[in-house]
C-alpha cells in the first residue's frame, strides 16, 4: 500500500462531499449524494430491477467475507465490532465487493446522516443487550479499587471482592 498517496483512503462521502451533482445547500442539509437503503429499494425497483435478488447478494457477500477472515477476527464475547460494506451493482444486477471498512464512519454531515447512523447505534445496542449497571457505583468501586492497587493492598478474597463488586454495580443481577 502506497502511503504517500493522499487520495487512496479518500471516502465516496469524503470525495462526493465536494461533488457538483448537488448545488443547493438544501441538498447538502438532507443527504446530498447519499440515499436511505429504502430509497435505494424505491429506485431500483422503479427501474424494473429485482431488489430481493440484489440484496439477498448483498447479505451473502457480507456472511461470505466473514467467514473468509474469521481466523484473523479475535474472539472477545466482551466487545463487538462494526464493519461498513461497499457494494457495486453492475448492469447485469450482479454485485461486487469494493472493500470493508473496519471502522466506518459515524460522522454525522447532515439529516440523513443523523437518522440512518442513530437507527443504526440504537438497533446494534438492541442486538448487543448490554446489561444494566449502575454508573456511580462503578465509579465508587473503580476508584476503591486503584487506591488499593496504589496502596498495594492485596486481598486473599480477591474473586469474592470481584463478585460483590459486580453485584453492587449489576444492582443484584
Amino acid at each position: 500500500m502506497d502511503l504517500t498517496n493522499k487520495f487512496i483512503h479518500l471516502t465516496n462521502a469524503s470525495i462526493q462531499v465536494h461533488s457538483n451533482t448537488t448545488h443547493n445547500q438544501s441538498d447538502q442539509m438532507y443527504g446530498g449524494t447519499k440515499i436511505a437503503l429504502s430509497t435505494l429499494r424505491e429506485r431500483l425497483e422503479s427501474h424494473g430491477l429485482d431488489y430481493e435478488n440484489i440484496w439477498k447478494q448483498i447479505c451473502e457477500i457480507c456472511v461470505k467475507s466473514l467467514v473468509a477472515c474469521q481466523v484473523d477476527i479475535p474472539y472477545n464475547p466482551c466487545c463487538f465490532e462494526l464493519f461498513g460494506y461497499d457494494v457495486i451493482i453492475d448492469k447485469n444486477q450482479r454485485v461486487w465487493l469494493i472493500e470493508v471498512n473496519s471502522s466506518p464512519s459515524m460522522a454525522r454531515m447532515n439529516l440523513l446522516d443523523d437518522m440512518v447512523k442513530q437507527r443504526l447505534i440504537d438497533e446494534t445496542i438492541d442486538l448487543v443487550d448490554p446489561l444494566d449497571f449502575d454508573r456511580k457505583r462503578l465509579e465508587e468501586v473503580a476508584q476503591r479499587r486503584i487506591n488499593d492497587i496504589t496502596q498495594k493492598n492485596t486481598n486473599a478474597n480477591a474473586s469474592k471482592l470481584l463478585n460483590r463488586d459486580l453485584t453492587y454495580i449489576l444492582n443484584g443481577q
